[in-house]
């Protein structure tokens, strides 16, 4: 119909921002919205984001899609090829300021793109890579909550630990920046989502930046139906039971293991999502 003809046009920020079919059907908020329309191209998809990064998010999108060759389905093929050893390139991302790749993020969750969801949260994986505690507090803007004692104890105990309850917050610790790392994350799915693209020196060095980082942390490594495990067993030869039972006993052979196994940042980002094999 006509409205395959001129593409959606996304309402943010009082201006309409242009996106082709292919693009939006990356998202499946829109993909959804496209279905249930007699003619989209004459209504608008209003967003509630500013659209200067609206602009800069379908930007990204049809990059993705312009990846797929010519004669196919570019949807299709994009879906397909993030199942193949053919990743998409995450270094469009490596020069961005890492609030706009969380705004970029809020975007992405909000409209269900899984595709650029996975792309965003391991480039921001690999930026944490390498990160001492107190490095990642500093990069992140987290308030620090714990004491020197706490966060060394933190950074030894076992990975077998299980998350607290409740996380009770210290006695005169100022509240969290506005634009801290779990603020501008937006909610837990989306850190969790940060959180199974990282490996296990990232997830043990989260331990030590701050009590509720401890206890996402605690979460990735103890919840063996969690993103986190099934991430890893589905790139490794362990199954799920078999990883847990590494963590618990043999953390060395563990870490021995996943270096062996190494997923590259952004390899594969689709099978994460797949449960993990028996």
């Amino acid at each position: 119909g006509a409205g395959h003809d001129s593409g959606v046009h996304l309402r943010a920020g009082g201006e309409d921002v242009p996106c082709s079919v292919a693009a939006a059907k990356l998202c499946a908020h829109l993909a959804d919205w496209m279905g249930d329309m007699e003619d989209f191209a004459a209504a608008p998809y209003t967003i509630p984001f500013e659209a200067d990064l609206v602009r800069e998010f379908v930007t990204k999108l049809e990059a993705i899609t312009s990846e797929a060759p010519a004669g196919t389905s570019a949807v299709d093929d994009v879906a397909s090829k993030q199942q193949r050893v053919n990743p998409p390139d995450v270094s469009a991302f490596d020069g961005m300021d890492h609030h706009k790749l969380l705004d970029l993020a809020r975007v992405s969750k909000w409209l269900d793109c899984e595709v650029l969801s996975v792309m965003l949260s391991s480039q921001l994986a690999s930026r944490l890579r390498g990160l001492s505690p107190q490095q990642i507090r500093e990069k992140f803007a987290i308030a620090a909550d714990m004491t020197p004692e706490e966060q060394e104890s933190s950074l030894r105990e076992s990975p077998a630990t299980p998350p607290d309850a409740v996380v009770a917050p210290s006695p005169g610790v100022p509240p969290a920046p506005t634009r801290s790392l779990s603020v501008g994350l937006g909610d837990d799915d989306a850190i969790m989502e940060l959180l199974r693209q990282c490996d296990l020196k990232t997830i043990a060095a989260l331990k030590g930046v701050s009590k509720a980082w401890r206890n996402r942390a605690r979460l990735a490594l103890t919840d063996k139906y969690g993103p986190w495990i099934r991430s890893l067993a589905h790139r490794s030869p362990f199954g799920a039971s078999r990883i847990r039972f590494l963590l618990m006993n043999d953390v060395q052979g563990m870490a021995t293991a996943m270096e062996e196994h190494r997923m590259p940042i952004g390899d594969q980002p689709r099978q994460l999502d797949q449960p993990a094999q028996p």
